[in-house]
């Protein structure tokens, strides 16, 4: 019986000061094969209050709606949620660096 390795989707959103939304994703691979309980568990441990997180800090696609207002907008953005998936990989880093680079990226606003 053959084991097929899932890669994990990031799913992520900002919110912008009107209170429009835009969506994204990153997919990564997960060459440890950890349930998505464990990576969630690690992720929302990196993220500021569980569920934020600096898209520069974390290395993700900016996905703002419109242009950035630093008077009104913000740099923050929010975890979604993860999935498992069969797509490909569009960022080169394991789940778990990614996770580390949040973690070390988002220390400072902790």
């Amino acid at each position: 019986m053959e084991i097929n390795a899932l890669n994990i989707r990031f799913n992520y959103q900002y919110r912008d000061a009107g209170n429009y939304k835009k969506y994204g994703s990153v997919v990564f691979s997960n060459p440890n094969q950890l349930s998505v309980e464990v990576i969630l568990e690690q992720l929302k441990d990196a993220l500021i209050d569980q569920e934020y997180f600096i898209p520069q800090a974390c290395k993700v696609p900016l996905i703002y709606n419109y242009s950035f207002d630093p008077e009104l907008d913000h740099e923050w953005y929010e975890f979604d949620c993860l999935e498992e998936t069969s797509e490909s990989v569009t960022n080169e880093r394991t789940i778990e660096i990614f996770i580390k680079d949040c973690s070390n990226g988002n220390l400072h606003t902790k």
